[in-house]
């Protein structure tokens, strides 16, 4: 059990974010343990994880861009301390169309590509009605637009 900020803030880097999978893909990606990657629930749990820790401590959000603009022109900025990465979320940067490709079996890259556009695009109203919802919340105050000291304007 971590009942210290010490505890919590293990190690040389700590990095929050915001659900399992993300957490599951950088910890296997980085196979590092001197960095010590953490979920906080969603943007929301991951902006206040970061904004909430004390300096001195290496503590980093990473989010998805969701609706908003990516910021990785800031991400070698000292004052950056949330990375919103440059794809609506992290899952579609795991897309290999060659590897998925091999997998199925049967298809080409080229057709398996094809095929994830297509439903994609099929997807479209569903996106723009996602969008409306998150244009409305934050409009009406109900979803907060992120302007932290993490970096995140």
């Amino acid at each position: 059990m971590k009942i210290t900020l010490r505890d919590l803030y293990r190690g040389p880097l700590t990095v929050w974010v915001e659900d399992p999978v993300t957490h599951a893909v950088l910890t296997d990606l980085w196979s590092d343990p001197q960095i010590n990657v953490l979920v906080g629930d969603g943007k929301p749990g991951v902006m206040h994880m970061v904004n909430a820790s004390p300096r001195g401590f290496h503590v980093y959000g990473v989010v998805d861009r969701d609706f908003d603009d990516d910021n990785s022109s800031g991400w070698t900025s000292p004052d950056c301390r949330a990375l919103r990465l440059p794809a609506h979320e992290i899952e579609n940067l795991l897309l290999d169309f060659d590897i998925l490709a091999s997998l199925s079996g049967s298809e080409q890259a080229a057709r398996v590509r094809k095929l994830a556009h297509d439903h994609a695009q099929k997807m479209r109203f569903w996106m723009v009605c996602c969008r409306v919802l998150w244009d409305m919340q934050r409009d009406l105050g109900k979803r907060k637009v992120l302007r932290s000291k993490a970096g995140l304007a």
